[in-house]
């Protein structure tokens, strides 16, 4: 459910990933390409879609920091500020 939001964020760390991430989907940016494909096989499309509401957001960035060997994969620093703006862009 997060991933377009992830993808929207992180795309400026590895571009060339992205793009060939997204030509693989048949597209030219990858957030939305896994957005329409989430939407066509029938995944909710946001975190509000499967009942989490903005209040949810400290305890999922609470719930999430403690996942450092998910974490330790991004081509950034993700700290809580990180997860907030994601989880919240997620919602959408």
């Amino acid at each position: 459910l997060g991933a377009p939001a992830v993808f929207a964020k992180f795309v400026a760390f590895a571009p060339d990933r992205h793009r060939e991430a997204a030509a693989l989907l048949g597209a030219d940016e990858l957030a939305p390409a896994v957005h329409a494909l989430s939407t066509r096989v029938g995944v909710p499309a946001s975190l509000t879609a499967v009942g989490y509401t903005a209040a949810d957001v400290p305890d999922l960035v609470a719930g999430t920091l403690p996942q450092q060997r998910l974490l330790a994969n991004s081509p950034c620093d993700v700290d809580a500020d990180c997860l907030t703006e994601l989880f919240h862009a997620a919602l959408d």
